[in-house]
This record gives structure tokens, sequence and C-alpha cells, in this order.
């Protein structure tokens, strides 16, 4: 306990955080809890959508590729990112004859809110590339004409193979 405080107003402290009572912690772990379901549920079908709409001969590209954004983006990125993020809503920087170094002090209400509409906003990203992903398919007109085009030129292409019984077939016509 610390006493002759003058910078409080009963002039006394302890050390440790302060007791709040938090009536939000319940809603925000339920709703983080079905944000995190819903942002992994989406992981398979963007992935058999992306090996869907990709040449055989490009899969292999198109997954590597994939994984490189992926990392280049979320996880080097992101750091950078939230970090300026979490130094904006500093208060009280430790200060030497250097410049200034860490952060001592946070604005708790601040850093709550930015952390959250951060995470809100990318979240909110994603939703509507994919539901934009979704309109475009949905609203394709061509499907059948593209698959018989396709199914067509993948029968064109492929040579007809001869099998041993259509060589005897053949000789028996001709004799």
């Amino acid at each position: 306990m610390y006493s002759n405080c003058t910078c409080i107003p009963d002039g006394k402290a302890s050390a440790g955080f302060c007791k709040t009572d938090c009536a939000m912690i319940y809603p925000w772990a339920i709703v983080n809890f079905l944000s995190s379901v819903a942002g992994a549920m989406k992981i398979m079908p963007n992935r058999i959508i992306m090996i869907r709409c990709v040449k055989d001969t490009d899969k292999a590209t198109a997954i590597g590729l994939s994984a490189f954004l992926g990392s280049a983006l979320g996880w080097a990125l992101s750091p950078i990112f939230y970090g300026k993020m979490v130094d904006t809503t500093c208060l009280i920087w430790q200060s030497s004859c250097e410049g200034h170094g860490a952060c001592e002090f946070y604005d708790i209400e601040d850093f709550r809110l930015k952390f959250h509409t951060f995470g809100f906003v990318f979240k909110m990203l994603a939703l509507f590339t994919s539901l934009f992903s979704l309109w475009k398919v949905w609203n394709w007109k061509h499907w059948e004409s593209d698959c018989e085009s396709n199914n067509e030129k993948i029968n064109h292409s492929i040579p007809e193979k001869q099998t041993i019984m259509s060589n005897d077939k053949e000789l028996e016509e001709h004799s």
C-alpha cells in the first residue's frame, strides 16, 4: 500500500490492476468465438473455389501463389499495421538520452476501440470480397456452354486410343 500520493484523490494506492466490473466480457467472448468459427469455415470453400477455377496445369502455381501472398500480406504486414496502431494509443513514452523507448502507459479505452475496429474492418473487407465473388458466380449465365466448349476441347485434343480389339476387327474386315 502506498500513501501520501498527491496525484490521486484519497492519497492511497495499492499495487496491481484497478478492479473493474466488466459486464461485456461474456458477450465479447461469444462474438469473438463465433467470428473465429465463421472465419475458419470459409477456408475450405475458398480453397475449393480456387482449385476449381484454375486450369489443371496451373493448380500447383495457384496454391503456391496463394500461400505466398497469404504469408506476405497476413504475417508480414499485419504486425506492422497493428504495431503502429498500438503505438498511437500510448500516453506515456519511456524517454532516455537516445530518444523515446517503450510505452509505459496506454490509453486502454482507445486501445480497445482501435484494436477491435481494426480487426472488424479487415474481416468486413474479406467478407465483402467473398460476397462479391459469390454474387459474380450466381450471375454467371454461361455455365453449360462453358462446360460444353471445354469438354469439346478436351475430346478433340485427345487422340482416339486404339486397342488390340479394334486392330483385330480391322484385320477381320480387310481379310
